[in-house]
């Protein structure tokens, strides 16, 4: 029984602005995915209002009533199908009673476009977008409606609060992130909380150390997919220098405050696969964790997309795992396909100069 305590212990605010189960929930394969009058529920309401839509108490029926997956739980059942935790695992280790994680995209203030993006966590990229319109159909496009967090929390109890965990776009270079810290203290709930922060490792916030500083623990998840200059295709926007650099002022804010956690936590895609080893030992050399994300969607970012000759060219001691589970599939391989050939030219960056033994399949030399 795939009993899930997020449901009830856990608000996750996602964008282009709405309230939603959780930041894995996918409305795509529900009865919620042409209905937006019962998805969409939107920040400019209070938590409470969402969390007795439709939309929310369906979900906690079919999981914590019913006893089965929902149609939208699907990233958390691919996850524990193949040995792997998952945000429920996770979500589960605490009480269901009482609010005790949250998640939250206060706007798509981001400095990078990264390949496996989309504009509600980038404006960069719905800047280029704009200025690209075919490019529409690789990059998703919505309204981004503001978060107000004095109204969205007006009513919930967060005394209980355990975690609180910034998605994107880059918190770092958010305006809002100032002002979400701030709310924050205004309800003493920096001093007994765990902050997880995701951030591209693009700018260090020198103006909010005071407030960093003060906080019980920090967990911080550097975003970068390849500890290689390939990272500048794969998360456009990106330099490899300053990521370093970057990484290296967090390190000496970890050591002078003491509170502070750091993960190198990369994205495994179809793209960043080859660079495993690299960002490993980065990590080990570095002194700081490491630690993975997956690829969901779209389909050809899967492992799947990538032909079997070039795996087994690739394949080593370090990335082999991930492959445990891998078929090819040539429909996610045509996507890749059309997907460097439209965004390359755009983007200004090219396969070739960055993963070249990919880009020969992709041409099918």
């Amino acid at each position: 029984m795939p009993q899930c305590n997020i449901l009830t212990n856990h608000i996750c605010v996602r964008l282009p602005g709405r309230y939603s189960p959780c930041c894995y929930w996918n409305k795509d394969y529900t009865q919620f995915a042409d209905n937006p009058k019962k998805y969409f529920t939107t920040v400019d309401k209070s938590y409470t209002e969402y969390f007795n839509s439709e939309l929310h108490q369906d979900v906690l029926q079919v999981m914590n009533t019913n006893g089965d997956w929902h149609a939208g739980c699907t990233k958390c059942k691919y996850l524990e199908d193949n040995g792997l935790p998952s945000l429920r695992t996770i979500g589960n280790e605490h009480s269901a009673d009482h609010i005790v994680y949250l998640q939250i995209s206060l706007s798509n203030h981001c400095n990078f476009a990264c390949k496996t993006c989309d504009s509600r966590s980038s404006s960069t990229i719905m800047k280029m977008v704009n200025a690209n319109p075919e490019l529409s159909k690789w990059f998703n496009t919505s309204n981004i409606t503001k978060a107000d967090v004095y109204k969205m929390f007006q009513d919930v109890d967060l005394s209980k609060l355990k975690v609180i965990e910034f998605l994107g776009g880059e918190p770092f270079v958010d305006p809002q992130t100032t002002v979400f810290l701030n709310f924050l203290l205004s309800q003493d709930a920096l001093s007994h909380v765990r902050f997880k922060v995701h951030t591209n490792s693009s700018f260090f916030p020198k103006k909010l150390v005071p407030i960093l500083s003060k906080m019980k623990k920090i967990d911080l998840h550097l975003s970068v997919d390849a500890w290689h200059p390939a990272v500048e295709y794969i998360r456009l926007g990106s330099n490899f220098n300053t990521i370093k650099q970057v990484t290296n002022k967090w390190i000496e804010f970890s050591k002078e405050y003491k509170n502070t956690e750091i993960t190198l936590f990369p994205t495994i895609s179809s793209l960043s696969i080859p660079f495993v080893k690299s960002t490993v030992v980065a990590a080990k050399e570095l002194g700081i964790l490491h630690d993975v994300e997956f690829v969901h969607k779209p389909d050809q970012f899967q492992l799947g997309a990538l032909p079997s000759k070039y795996v087994e060219s690739i394949k080593d001691d370090y990335n082999s795992q991930y492959f445990n589970n891998y078929v090819y599939n040539e429909d996610y391989f045509k996507l890749l396909q059309a997907f460097v050939k439209d965004t390359d030219g755009a983007q200004s960056k090219f396969l070739k100069d960055y993963i070249p033994e990919l880009d020969k399949y992709i041409k099918g030399e």
